[in-house]
C-alpha cells in the first residue's frame, strides 16, 4: 500500500514528466521553424518565420523591441530544448531518489532534447552566417579604387521577360550629363542641379514645399521626389525637368522609376509598393509581413527591385522580381542600405555604416569605392559607369557634400558642392537644360 509521501513523489515526477513532453512539443515546433529558415538563407533566400516575429516593430515597437522581436527566434530554438533537458533530467533525478524502475520515457525525452538542441544550435549559426552576422572573413577596408572595372552600358541577357534579352533605357538617352541633389543652401530644401564637375549649380523647382529623395527618369524628362504637406503626410510628387511643373502621384516617400518610366516604387510605411503611372493603380511589391524596408531601386533591365530591409538588428539587402519571386539575400548584416542599379543593370551600388561599395547582382565582385574619414552615403552612376557621385559627411547627421570619384582612375575623391547641406545626388544624361530659375 502506497504511503502518502511516495504518491507525493509519484505525482512529482509525471508532473515534471508532463511538462517536460509540453516543452519538447513546443521546442520541435520552433526548432523545425528556424531549420526553415536557415536552409532558405543559406539559399540566398529570405528567412519566413523570423520576420514574423518583427510583429513588435510593426505596431509601434522601437529599436531595442525590434532587436529582442528580431533574436526571439534564434534564442527560442536553442533556450527551450535545453530547458527541456533541465526539466528531464530534474524528474529523472526524483524518480531515482524514490527508486522509480521506469526510466524509458525520461531517457527518451533526454534523446529528444539533446536532437532538438543540437538542430537548433547548428540552425542559429548557419542562419547567421548566411545573412552576414556572422562574416565568412573579414573584408577589408581598404580596397584600391583603381582595383574596379566598370561595366559599359550594354545589353544585359536574361533579364527580360521570358529570359530575352532587353536594353537599358538610359543607354538610349542623348543630351548633357546633369546631377539632380537636394540643397538647404537657400533656406528650405530644393532640387538643385550642377553639371558633373560641379558648375553651374542653380535652383531647379520652384514651389514652397519640401523637396527630397530625386531620381530622375530614364529618359531624363522627369525627377520623382518627396516631400510633406502640412499635416505630416509622405507625399511622392513628379517633377517635369523642362519646365518644373509638379504633379502629386501617391502617398509615400524614397520613390524610384521603374526602367520603362511607366511607373515608380516608393516606400509607404515601412514596405515597398509599385505604382503604374497611367491607371494609379498600386502593387505591394514586399512581402506583407515585412517591415523597415527602404530606398527600392528598380533595374533598368527586367523586373527586379533591390530594397533594403531591417533584420536581426541590422539592415540587410535583398533583390526580388515584381512578379511574384521570393527575396534574395544580396548583403547580410553590416547595416548595409540603399542600393542603386547600375545603368546597364550589370552592378549595384550600397553603403555600409560609413563606405560605399559595388557588387554585381548575383554576389560576386563586391568592391570598396570610397575610403578615408567620415560617412558616405547615397551613391549614384555616371550613365557610362566610370565615376560615381554620392555624400559624405563628417558623421551619420551631416552636414553633407556631394563628391564625385573615378571607378578607373586611382584619383582622390573631387567635391562637388560647397554651401549648405547637399544630399540625394542622382546622375542622369537629359534631353534638355534645367529649368530656368
Amino acid at each position: 500500500m502506497s504511503t502518502g509521501g511516495e504518491k507525493t513523489s509519484q505525482n512529482s515526477k509525471c508532473a515534471g514528466r508532463t511538462i517536460a513532453r509540453v516543452m519538447l512539443v513546443l521546442s520541435a515546433l520552433v526548432v523545425v521553424a528556424l531549420a526553415h529558415d536557415a536552409l532558405k538563407a543559406s539559399g540566398n533566400m529570405a528567412p519566413e518565420f523570423l520576420f514574423t516575429f518583427l510583429l513588435p516593430s510593426i505596431i509601434g515597437g522601437g529599436r531595442f523591441m525590434s532587436l529582442a522581436a528580431t533574436l526571439a527566434l534564434p534564442t527560442l530554438a536553442a533556450g527551450l530544448p535545453m530547458l527541456t533537458l533541465l526539466v528531464t533530467l530534474m524528474a529523472r533525478a526524483k524518480a531515482a531518489q524514490s527508486q522509480a524502475s521506469r526510466t524509458s520515457g525520461s531517457t527518451g525525452l533526454l534523446v529528444g532534447a539533446g536532437l532538438l538542441l543540437s538542430v537548433g544550435m547548428v540552425s542559429d549559426i548557419v542562419l547567421y552566417r548566411a545573412l552576414g552576422a556572422i562574416p565568412e572573413q573579414e573584408i577589408s577596408q581598404t580596397e584600391p579604387v583603381q582595383q574596379h572595372t566598370p561595366q559599359l552600358p550594354q545589353d544585359v541577357e536574361g533579364d527580360g521577360p521570358n529570359g530575352q534579352t532587353e536594353r537599358s533605357p538610359a543607354g538610349e538617352v542623348t543630351g548633357e550629363e546633369w546631377i539632380v541633389f537636394a540643397s538647404d543652401r537657400s533656406g528650405d530644401w530644393e532640387l538643385w542641379a550642377m553639371k558633373p564637375d560641379g558648375s553651374n549649380q542653380v535652383k531647379v523647382s520652384s514651389t514652397e514645399r519640401i523637396h527630397m529623395q530625386p531620381r530622375f527618369s530614364p529618359d531624363g524628362t522627369r525627377v520623382v521626389f518627396s516631400s510633406q504637406k502640412e499635416d505630416g503626410t509622405n507625399t511622392v510628387y513628379i517633377m517635369n525637368w523642362a519646365d518644373a511643373q509638379e504633379t502629386e502621384v501617391t502617398t509615400g516617400d524614397q520613390a524610384s522609376f521603374t526602367g520603362d518610366g511607366k511607373g515608380i516604387v516608393f516606400r509607404r510605411q515601412g514596405k515597398v509598393w509599385l505604382c503604374d503611372l497611367d491607371s494609379g493603380k498600386e502593387k505591394l511589391v514586399s512581402p506583407s509581413l515585412w517591415s523597415r524596408c527602404s530606398f527600392p531601386s528598380f533595374s533598368p533591365v527586367g523586373r527586379r527591385v533591390a530594397f533594403a530591409s531591417r533584420l536581426l538588428a541590422g539592415y540587410n539587402i535583398y533583390i526580388l522580381d515584381v512578379e511574384g519571386s521570393e527575396p534574395r539575400v544580396l548583403v547580410g548584416g553590416e547595416g548595409a542600405c540603399d542600393p542603386r542599379w547600375s545603368p546597364s543593370g550589370k552592378q549595384l551600388s550600397f553603403q555600409s555604416e560609413t563606405h560605399i561599395f559595388s557588387i554585381k547582382p548575383d554576389g560576386t565582385d563586391r568592391l570598396q569605392v570610397t575610403i578615408g574619414a567620415g560617412v558616405q552615403h547615397y551613391a549614384t552612376w555616371s550613365p557610362d559607369e566610370t565615376r560615381m557621385a554620392y555624400c559624405q559627411g563628417p558623421g551619420p547627421q551631416g552636414p553633407w557634400q556631394v563628391y564625385a570619384v573615378s571607378l578607373v582612375e586611382d584619383t582622390y575623391p573631387e567635391p562637388l558642392t560647397a554651401q549648405g547641406s547637399n544630399i540625394y545626388p542622382d546622375w542622369q544624361r537629359v534631353p534638355t537644360p534645367p529649368p530656368a530659375p
